[in-house]
């Protein structure tokens, strides 16, 4: 008969009563498990219990028979197909990373230390941390689900201590053009990609809103840019629509790209030059590899001009939190990384801070405590 209860934490009861249950049964094989029902309430850690031991009494060993493909390809389909508009790099990740190595192998060999010698040599073979950590963070969705399902008894994640995978990078490291280089990289671009080049220079907007940015979506007598989708998808990375102001220096050369961009049936802003219909991002991206060459400008990627966007903003006194609005970042964490262009950027609101105290009130409140302290040192000595 398996059990629910709470770790004890410290001496205080209350320990006890913030902490998540766990769960202990014994699966079918009779091995005894214990998991984190990852809950407070007691009613769900129990309904938890019954599922695990209902699994263990119909008589499949949680993993034994099942492989890895067939969970993640369930996963796959049921849940990430469904729900997750990331859907098309949980495939590309698995497809590439995930199935040679764990497809063929049953969920419970799927172990720690296979996965602790999986991340090793994805790095040795030099992918990038933060992409291994990607990597890793869809193996344990897939995993997680598993377990939610009875096909596992527990994660391996759970075993395997912190430090022993990729860290979290402490800061992203980004590459930005300096004002001269966009001047001559723009220059540089063809006629019909330059207005694409600075308008993504000047707003921020990650190419695939441009791709998607219709004639409608700009208002440019009120100055006014509405972001609302990007190339192939109804809305854009954060899922909420945004407004971004168009610049005194952009609005003219949008003004002049209107009378001469190419028709598009569709009222594309951006439109494939040859069909007017949607522009292929990955097209402006090697072609903006030739502009960088070109114009003899470092060979930065075109996401980079979003950066460059940012980093100019508040090296000429922008608030972080207006940027975080005008790039669209779903929390200030990641507009923060651009701060650090202006560390004075809190110092006008700062001085606006007035209490209406004048120094010689202060410096007399600091004498009279050092003439009481002296009266009281007296005192002991008499």
């Amino acid at each position: 008969m398996g059990s629910v209860f709470k770790r004890v934490r410290g001496r205080s009861a209350r320990h006890l009563r913030k902490g998540a249950y766990y769960v202990k049964f014994r699966t079918a094989d009779g091995r005894w498990v214990r998991e984190c029902a990852k809950t407070a309430s007691r009613e769900a850690a129990e309904d938890l219990l019954r599922r695990r031991e209902d699994a263990a009494a119909r008589g499949a060993t949680p993993g034994r028979n099942v492989l890895f493909g067939d969970a993640a390809e369930r996963w796959l389909r049921d849940y990430s197909a469904v729900r997750l508009r990331s859907h098309a790099f949980n495939v590309h990740r698995y497809g590439k990373h995930l199935a040679e190595p764990f497809g063929a192998l049953r969920l419970r060999d799927v172990n720690a230390a296979a996965i602790k010698a999986f991340a090793s040599r994805k790095l040795r073979e030099g992918l990038a941390p933060a992409s291994v950590r990607r990597v890793l963070a869809l193996l344990r969705v897939i995993i997680n689900a598993a377990v939610q399902d009875g096909l596992l008894a527990e994660s391996p994640f759970m075993r395997i201590k912190r430090g022993q995978l990729p860290a979290e990078p402490k800061g992203q490291e980004y590459d930005w053009f300096t004002a001269e280089e966009v001047g001559k990289l723009i220059e540089a671009a063809p006629v019909d990609a330059r207005a694409f080049y600075a308008t993504a220079a000047y707003t921020g907007l990650r190419h695939g809103e441009l791709c998607g940015l219709r004639w409608t979506d700009l208002d440019l007598d009120a100055g006014l840019l509405s972001v609302a989708r990007s190339y192939d998808k109804p809305t854009t990375k954060s899922g909420k629509p945004r407004k971004v102001p168009i610049g005194a220096a952009l609005r003219p050369l949008l003004v002049a790209w209107k009378a001469n961009a190419p028709a598009s049936p569709g009222g594309l802003v951006f439109p494939n030059p040859g069909t007017g219909g949607m522009l292929d991002p990955k097209t402006r991206r090697h072609e903006f590899r030739e502009a960088c060459r070109r114009a003899g400008v470092r060979l930065l990627r075109l996401h980079d001009l979003r950066h460059t966007f940012a980093t100019h903003f508040m090296r000429t006194g922008g608030n972080v939190y207006r940027l975080k609005a005008i790039l669209g970042h779903s929390t200030i964490a990641l507009t923060e990384r651009y701060s650090h262009h202006a560390p004075e950027w809190a110092q006008p609101d700062v001085d606006r801070l007035d209490f209406t105290l004048r120094p010689a009130e202060v410096t007399g409140l600091l004498a009279e405590r050092r003439r009481r302290a002296a009266a009281s040192r007296q005192g002991a000595a008499k």
